[in-house]
């Protein structure tokens, strides 16, 4: 797991670049920013937002990292999803303190709705967002806002986020 520091507030951009470039390293990337990547256009409202995105693909998170980053202004966390349980997973979703959980579908060995109903559990106020390249359907039949998660269009994913995120606020 990326996890942000401790800190609520927005970091500098030398601090942003780090973290972005510590996320990746963490994951086992080999790239690295040498410039902030520039701000994706209404995703205005995920600036100081305490966002943990959950998936079990690398790849994914690895080109989720800047733009999430930016957006949150550094208050991003990741877990990548591997071999833990679903109550592992739930814990150490917990454990980040996050304003909003972004949750992949198909997860290894489980699916992501069956997270986010013990997370939901566990913490009712907990705002779950459902983010799958593949299923939507299974996060809104109970009850959780659903964002199709778009590779090639991460700037729009993203929109549709803050579109939630800003609904629930």
């Amino acid at each position: 797991m990326f996890d942000r520091p401790d800190s609520t507030s927005e970091c500098s951009p030398e601090e942003l670049l780090e973290r972005i470039n510590e996320a990746l390293e963490q994951l086992g990337s080999t790239a690295r920013y040498k410039k902030i990547p520039d701000a994706s256009p209404g995703c205005e409202s995920l600036k100081g937002k305490r966002i943990t995105m959950v998936d079990d693909s690398k790849n994914v998170l690895e080109g989720f990292i800047p733009e999430l980053m930016v957006a949150t202004g550094g208050l991003a966390s990741l877990i990548y999803q591997q071999k833990q349980t679903v109550n592992e997973l739930v814990e150490e979703a917990l454990a980040t303190s996050s304003d909003a959980i972004l949750m992949d579908y198909m997860l290894r060995g489980f699916y992501g709705d069956t997270v986010v109903r013990k997370l939901k559990e566990k913490n009712p106020s907990l705002l779950c967002i459902g983010f799958s390249s593949t299923e939507k359907r299974a996060f809104e039949r109970i009850g959780v806002p659903a964002v199709r998660k778009n590779v090639l269009d991460m700037q729009g994913s993203l929109q549709d986020i803050a579109r939630i995120m800003k609904a629930a606020s």
